[in-house]
């Protein structure tokens, strides 16, 4: 649930986090578990998982604590107030560039197999709407939705290997 008014949990937090990274995870790590696992190629995901869940409880460990209130404070109470905060300016760099790179993605796939005489532009500028939309709205709903989205996603993964 929310931690406050106007503010989401570390789990939520860190859902939306695994969700982000998930889509080119997807796309880059079967060819590579392919070419290095060959038959043990399924135990990747369990591996993977293993470490991704003890990484989240590390962090949910370190937010605990009432001196950190959010990443970039945690970054600049390990590393300084300087480097803290030029950690948190790449990092939002470079989480702009990666949701601009998914963007691309996605839009190339619709453009190669359902849209092929569309122009890529018209998807970008769709997707770009509709995110304009969502940001619009709160941040507590998308939280809610990204948990609902991440329960059922896990439960559909755990039925396959069942």
């Amino acid at each position: 649930m929310l931690q406050g008014k106007n503010q989401i949990t570390i789990r939520q937090t860190l859902i939306i986090f695994f969700i982000s990274i998930f889509s080119p995870a997807i796309r880059i790590l079967p060819n590579i578990g392919a070419r290095l696992g060959h038959e043990a190629l399924w135990l990747g995901p369990l591996i993977a998982s293993l470490a991704l869940f003890m990484i989240f409880d590390v962090l949910g460990q370190i937010f605990k604590n009432d001196n950190v209130g959010n990443l970039g404070d945690f970054f600049e109470l390990s590393m300084g107030k300087l480097i803290g905060v030029l950690i948190r300016f790449i990092y939002l760099i470079w989480i702009f560039i990666l949701y601009l790179i998914y963007t691309r993605y996605y839009a190339e796939r619709l453009v190669t197999s359902i849209f092929k005489d569309t122009d890529i532009r018209f998807f970008l500028l769709v997707m770009m709407i509709v995110v304009f939309i969502a940001i619009r709205g709160r941040l507590e709903v998308f939280t809610r939705f990204c948990e609902i989205s991440f329960l059922i996603f896990t439960a559909i993964t755990a039925m396959f290997f069942i």
